[in-house]
């Protein structure tokens, strides 16, 4: 399922990026978490929610109701899927 992934990095760091899969989306929020160097015991401010792809959104702008998904950087800096 292709979808929309609006991510949140923390304060200074949120982007949109639209994937032809949740692996994909998953892989690529892994990757960008561990670019940051994030302080893992903060990740209640990295996020991804992921979303059906559209064609309307932007990294300032999300035309979604309900994400089909949730992610978090956990505890230990592992992500874990949250209920949306």
């Amino acid at each position: 399922m292709k979808v929309c992934a609006h991510i949140n990095g923390g304060p200074h760091h949120r982007w949109h990026e639209r994937f032809a899969s949740v692996a994909l989306a998953v892989e690529a929020f892994r990757a960008g978490m561990a670019a940051l160097k994030i302080d893992r015991g903060d990740g209640e401010h990295y996020t991804m929610a992921l979303y059906p792809q559209c064609d309307e959104c932007e990294s300032e702008m999300n035309f979604h109701d309900y994400p089909l998904a949730r992610y978090r950087v956990g505890p230990r800096g592992g992500i874990r899927r949250e209920e949306a």
